[in-house]
């Protein structure tokens, strides 16, 4: 869990799927706390490009996070935490993995493959959580992903066009 007073907040999770002359690119960003010392909740972020579309705009999603839930994660952020703060995040998370789980099982039956067989994983900062706050991709995020799948051998194009 990522501590105040760190820099790296967690570690990001980017996905990408494909099908047919479509790409669905997924970005999952961990809770964190920004600069200001603000909680930023984990955010899901999506976008589908479809054929010769270059470029499509991100959707960002809050996870589920009621304010209790907040001050919860606020308090495992920072080490001040009880079993009953512990069990009330245990409840959190199944949730949130059961948001994920449906969008992923839909993915799945709309014939969506996972590019490469492999998820990216980068770390988050604090400066980068910053953007999350404004549900605003977070560049430097996207640039590391951006690496990592160039380095990982993933198609260069998002979209390959079917002729």
């Amino acid at each position: 869990m990522a501590k105040i007073e760190r820099d790296t907040q967690g570690v990001a999770l980017y996905l990408e799927f494909r099908k047919e002359n479509a790409t669905c690119q997924v970005l999952i960003t961990p809770d964190g706390v920004s600069h200001a010392g603000k909680f930023v909740g984990a955010t899901f972020y999506r976008r589908v490009i479809q054929g010769t579309e270059k470029k499509r705009k991100w959707r960002a999603y809050t996870f589920p996070t009621a304010n209790s839930d907040r001050e919860v994660a606020t308090h495992l952020v920072t080490g001040n935490n009880s079993a009953d703060d512990e069990a009330q995040l245990v409840a959190l998370v199944d949730l949130r993995l059961k948001q994920l789980n449906d969008y992923f099982t839909q993915l799945n039956n709309s014939g969506y493959k996972l590019v490469n067989d492999q998820p990216i994983y980068v770390e988050v900062t604090r400066a980068d959580l910053e953007s999350v706050i404004v549900k605003e991709m977070p560049t430097k995020v996207w640039s590391r992903i951006k690496s990592v799948r160039q380095a990982s051998g993933f198609p260069e194009e998002v979209v390959t066009t079917s002729k």
